[in-house]
């Protein structure tokens, strides 16, 4: 009897680990499902915020280099005693030494992508990429999570099968025990696989 009785609080115990298993995958994969769409929309955003940085850098440049070209040609067409067209003045003491251009001056700040709608779109990009690196670790963090479940679950299924086997083989056991591979269990790990295999490919854009 004590025999039996042991077989018994196996077959509990082993019960009790593979439906804690259970819950636990079926708790990881809504979390998952959920990461992997806020994961596609966060690089949808950085995208588009890279696009926007990467057309005000060059918005700027351009601006930055016909700005300065002009100040040459207007430099250049100052004449000795004749008005400046800009301010009026009659002295024209950069004709002949022009100033050097500081990065802290207004062409140094639109070359060096210091004005503020630069400022405001690099600030953007870099928090967009910031979400979606947390969003990439969290990710990844998940997946690892489920990876180590499925093996434990695919270990404690074993067990509660030898448990199964073990209680059904007693002689003094009158009725076999609860069949531990239910068609929906059977089903269900192939299925698992698959929807794992789908959701690392559909993460493969958004984490690289």
């Amino acid at each position: 009897m004590e025999e039996l009785a042991s077989r018994w609080q196996e077959f509990g115990r082993a019960t009790q680990a593979h439906t804690r298993l259970t819950g636990q995958l079926d708790e990881q994969r809504p979390r998952r499902d959920r990461l992997l769409a806020e994961g596609q929309t966060a690089r949808e955003r950085l995208d588009r915020s890279q696009a926007h940085f990467e057309s005000v850098s060059a918005l700027i440049e351009r601006s930055r280099a016909v700005r300065s070209e002009s100040v040459v040609r207007l430099r250049e067409a100052l004449k000795q005693d004749e008005p400046c067209p800009v301010c009026g003045g009659l002295d024209h003491p950069w004709r002949q030494r022009p100033p050097a251009h500081s990065r802290g001056g207004p062409a140094g700040r639109l070359g060096a992508g210091g004005s503020a709608p630069t400022r405001r779109a690099r600030s953007t990009r870099d928090a967009a990429q910031k979400r979606r690196d947390e969003l990439v670790g969290d990710y990844r963090g998940v997946e690892r999570s489920l990876k180590q479940l499925d093996a434990d679950l695919e270990t404690a299924e074993q067990r509660l099968e030898n448990a199964r086997q073990a209680l059904a083989g007693h002689p003094l056991h009158g009725s076999s025990p609860p069949s531990t591979r239910p068609s929906a269990t059977a089903g269900c790990r192939p299925s698992a696989s698959r929807a794992r295999r789908s959701a690392t490919d559909s993460a493969r854009h958004w984490t690289s």
